[in-house]
């Protein structure tokens, strides 16, 4: 019994140190399944070397300013030299699932009572839609379609609002 205890013991030494000592292979195949050890990988350091400070390039794109102003007070703080590109995007319109405007108490009360049933809600506070209850904002009009209907199930009067 003591042989067969010490048989084991060995057997789980050779199995936690053997592989230190088996030399890597440089190339695991992708067929294998296995990615390679980071030990087995290279640099490429001709293609880095090839470019010389002068010729190599960075680009950063940062988000979007309201004027070129802007854009340029943030490029002066870089210690690169900086091209500024305007690019103009066409934002997809959001989808603004709401509960209509009502007067200030009764948002309130609503709000309150949508608090205690757990549902995320905020009461607009500004604008056009000032005292209505927000339920949530989409990119996507099946998602807000899809929220609309479940708040429509719980007796909840939503209206769908479309932000340019």
């Amino acid at each position: 019994m003591k042989w067969l205890a010490f048989l084991l013991a060995a057997l789980n030494l050779a199995v936690w140190f053997v592989p230190a000592w088996i030399e890597p292979s440089r190339y695991v195949g992708v067929s294998s399944g296995t990615l390679p050890r980071v030990s087995s990988l290279k640099v490429a350091s001709e293609t880095m070397e090839s470019l010389s400070r002068e010729e190599s390039c960075l680009r950063i794109t940062l988000g979007m300013f309201d004027a070129r102003d802007d854009a340029e007070n943030a490029a002066a703080g870089l210690k690169h030299k900086v091209g500024i590109v305007e690019v103009e995007k066409e934002l997809p319109p959001l989808h603004w699932v709401l509960i209509p405007p009502q007067p200030p108490e009764a948002a309130r009360a609503q709000f309150r009572e949508l608090y205690l049933q757990g549902v995320e809600s905020y009461i607009v506070s500004r604008g056009e839609y000032r005292n209505a209850i927000s339920l949530g904002l989409f990119e996507s009009l099946e998602a807000a379609q899809s929220v609309m209907a479940e708040k429509k199930q719980a007796n909840l009067n939503v209206v769908l609002a479309n932000l340019p």
